[in-house]
């Protein structure tokens, strides 16, 4: 495909998607406006009902003007919280309520009586789509109304932590606030991380220097010691895309660096990925997923649902190999945080170490944990060099 018909195809998939939006938007307020009327009220008050359903653009303070410069979509966000205020103490609000603790309860015995674990699914999906569990690890998730999602939430958490035996109160605490936070913080939130102060335009930036995105997952893997880098493109995950991964790899080479030595910018695929998918929008993050699909079929990897286009947005498996690789690298991380704080004991002469492993038995377990991850970068290494062959 040539340059310019590249550049038509993605103008006309863009005025498609706008298009789109706009038809969908304008349909729903077309609708109230004709259920206002039927209702027998004049047409000057139907077209306010109908203008005001969800945001009116229109409608800004001066705050709201200043602070939309700064962080995107915080006169909407104002809006649909005082939108949501307004429905919650209206006729319906306490039926509202009561129906969205009962469904947060019914939501956790139904996860727990299918065998999942307090991170199975992830919090992120837990907390913004009901999750309909269905056999071997697999799932469901029909996305909730933001906002309203905070109801069905909070009696969630509350029942998981029953559950557990009221274990962990902060982390409890920590996901019902997270929650409210993410709905109402007009100014946007990512949990207790930089990224959630930091102005909408240097967030990209923020959440590859913190490595972590919006979710608290890291965007890339880290190098397991300091003193020895190694490239950027070398530290692929398995779900990074063919375009970032030979991007990455010129890169490197492009600043200076060699097949085992880092140039002066040598980013990760994972990170190139984030970023082509800040920029470009869901549209992006989807023709991603597209490529990666083609890419598995080739190679015969294994596509996580979460990669699988439209579909992985309502679609996932507690069980893929991207699971059991973020719950191994969690373990190990883990692992690391017992090994250092053993270190330090013994470096500082401060004792207690044998009171330290007794407390917390996974501390025994720091060196086949070290050998368990050097041969799985081996492995990985060597199954690189296959795919490449």
């Amino acid at each position: 495909m040539s340059e310019g018909k590249l550049k038509q195809f993605g103008r006309a998939t863009f005025d498609w998607l706008s298009d789109y939006n706009e038809t969908m938007e304008n349909a729903v307020r077309l609708a109230a406006y004709k259920a206002a009327l039927d209702k027998g009220i004049s047409q000057e008050q139907s077209a306010s009902i109908a203008k005001n359903l969800t945001v009116n653009f229109n409608r800004k303070g001066q705050v709201a003007t200043q602070a939309g410069a700064l962080y995107a979509f915080f006169n909407a966000s104002v809006q649909s919280s005082k939108r949501l205020g307004e429905t919650l103490t209206g006729p319906a609000g306490k039926k509202i309520m009561a129906g969205g603790l009962v469904l947060g309860v019914v939501q956790a015995l139904a996860l727990a009586a299918a065998g999942f674990d307090d991170k199975e699914p992830p919090e992120f999906v837990r907390e913004r789509n009901l999750v309909i569990p269905l056999a071997d690890g697999k799932y469901i998730a029909i996305p909730l109304p933001l906002g309203f999602h905070v109801i069905p939430n909070t009696s969630r958490v509350l029942t998981e932590w029953a559950l557990s035996g009221w274990k962990d109160p902060a982390k409890r605490v920590g996901q019902i606030t997270g929650a409210f936070l993410d709905a109402f913080n007009p100014i946007g939130n990512a949990g207790w991380s930089v990224q959630t102060i930091a102005p909408t335009i240097a967030d990209p930036l923020v959440a590859l220097a913190e490595n972590r995105d919006w979710t608290g997952k890291p965007i890339a893997k880290k190098d397991r010691s300091e003193t020895a880098p190694t490239p950027g493109y070398a530290r692929a995950k398995d779900t990074a895309s063919w375009l970032s991964k030979e991007l990455a790899y010129y890169l490197n080479l492009a600043t200076g660096g060699t097949k085992y030595k880092q140039g002066l910018l040598s980013p990760t695929p994972d990170q190139l990925d984030y970023l082509i998918g800040q920029a470009t929008g869901g549209i992006g993050r989807e023709l991603l997923k597209i490529q990666q699909t083609a890419s598995s079929s080739v190679t015969g990897e294994e596509l996580p649902p979460y990669k699988i286009p439209v579909v992985g947005r309502f679609y996932g498996d507690t069980k893929s190999s991207a699971a059991e690789s973020n719950r191994f690298f969690d373990n190990i991380t883990r692992i690391n945080e017992h090994e250092a704080e053993i270190k330090g004991r013994i470096k500082n002469r401060e004792g207690g170490v044998a009171d330290y492993r007794r407390e917390n038995p996974e501390a025994r377990l720091v060196d086949y944990a070290n050998q368990v991850e050097r041969d799985v970068q081996k492995l990985r290494q060597r199954r690189r060099e296959l795919i490449e062959k």
